[in-house]
């Protein structure tokens, strides 16, 4: 079993590996990132694929870095306000994809707006409006799994109750708990 890097050392660790990351390694480099992994395993956690796809959506923009940052803030506030820090590790992936696939489709919204703005050739609003729609169907695909899959942590609760008459009623919900009963509940 690996034992785990302090941590100053973990962060030194994923310096050097983004540093490798963005380079093609020889055989030494490589062996270098897999003992950096080794012996830190929870830093491929850390190094977040979908973070560092974002940033690359985001450096393919054609923008000042200004705006590049300011499209990253957008796409971290997503992340934020979907609750990606009290996620479960599932649902922290697809935070990540529902934030993605949103910033994705903002980018490609402005896109077809400065397009259609213009007089352009029915071949080309063709193409702007599929891809446009490719952009929302993603988004809104991502949104149902992420939704699915937080329904299925909930707790389910049924009650039946007898009623006058003889007659027995079902009561079917979802308990929804918070704080200390949710930890318990766990």
């Amino acid at each position: 079993m690996a034992r785990e890097l302090p941590a100053d050392d973990r962060q030194e660790a994923m310096a050097r590996v983004r540093d490798l990351m963005n380079t093609e390694l020889s055989a030494a480099q490589a062996s270098e990132v897999r003992h950096l992994l080794d012996n830190s395993p929870d830093l491929w956690r850390r190094m977040n694929m979908a973070h560092m796809a974002a940033r690359v959506a985001v450096e393919a923009v054609t923008e000042p870095t200004g705006t590049r940052e300011l499209l990253m803030a957008n796409y971290e506030g997503m992340r934020r306000e979907l609750g990606r820090a009290e996620a479960t590790p599932l649902e922290k992936a697809l935070i990540d994809h529902v934030a993605l696939c949103w910033w994705r489709l903002q980018s490609v919204e402005q896109t077809y707006s400065k397009v259609m703005s213009q007089s352009i050739t029915l071949t080309l609003g063709q193409y702007w409006e599929k891809r446009l729609s490719a952009a929302q169907h993603r988004y809104l695909r991502a949104c149902t799994t992420l939704a699915r899959i937080r329904k299925m942590r909930l707790p389910a609760l049924q009650v039946n109750i007898a009623a006058d008459g003889g007659q027995q009623v079902n009561i079917a919900g979802v308990v929804v708990a918070t704080g200390p009963e949710l930890e318990a509940a766990s």
